[in-house]
């Protein structure tokens, strides 16, 4: 894997340490963790921007579509 070499803060670069050696890891699977925890929040953000842009109707309509596929998933499946 290739490496590069960022600039950040030294409080950054401490708290990262700290991390790391808090966590027996290395500063470069500290940082990666954190972007990565990143992307998911950006992810779940824009999920989050998209529900609440939905009128009332469209949510009523995606809820319809949910109950039926949930109500598709036993289909022929006797009770557990």
């Amino acid at each position: 894997m290739a490496t590069v070499m960022i600039r950040v803060d030294k409080s950054v670069r401490d708290a990262a340490a700290a991390l790391a050696t808090a966590s027996g890891t290395t500063i470069a699977v500290v940082v990666a963790k954190a972007v990565k925890a990143a992307q998911r929040k950006a992810f779940w953000d824009s999920v989050d921007a998209a529900f609440a842009r939905m009128s009332p109707e469209e949510l009523a309509d995606l809820r319809r579509e949910q109950a039926a596929g949930d109500a598709s998933l036993k289909d022929g499946l006797d009770e557990w």
